[in-house]
């Protein structure tokens, strides 16, 4: 929702668009690892190498989104996932360090 209304003034459908939308981006990541990275068939279950691993996982996915929105054109997002997976240099020029190598 664009405007921002008092609890009084907004109507029941502006609500429920509301809630909706809102719901949308909480659910967006979790789909997202999942389908991107075939998360549930993860086999790493015990200790804190789930939760590690979500959060490299969701780095990634953060880092991604900002270079499929700067490039200004529809690109799907396990295209770009797979040319900075072949080009390990790309992702240390994305993360601004140098390589090396």
């Amino acid at each position: 929702m664009c405007n921002s209304h008092p609890p009084d003034q907004a109507t029941a459908s502006q609500l429920l668009t509301y809630n909706r939308g809102h719901g949308g981006v909480e659910n967006l990541l979790p789909y997202r690892r999942d389908v991107t990275f075939d998360e549930d068939r993860s086999t790493i279950r015990k200790g804190h190498g789930p939760q590690k691993l979500a959060a490299f996982r969701n780095l990634a996915i953060a880092l991604l989104s900002q270079v499929v929105r700067s490039l200004k054109k529809k690109i799907d997002f396990p295209v770009i996932l797979r040319h900075y997976a072949r080009s390990w240099r790309s992702v240390f020029t994305l993360l601004g360090l140098e390589c090396g190598l």
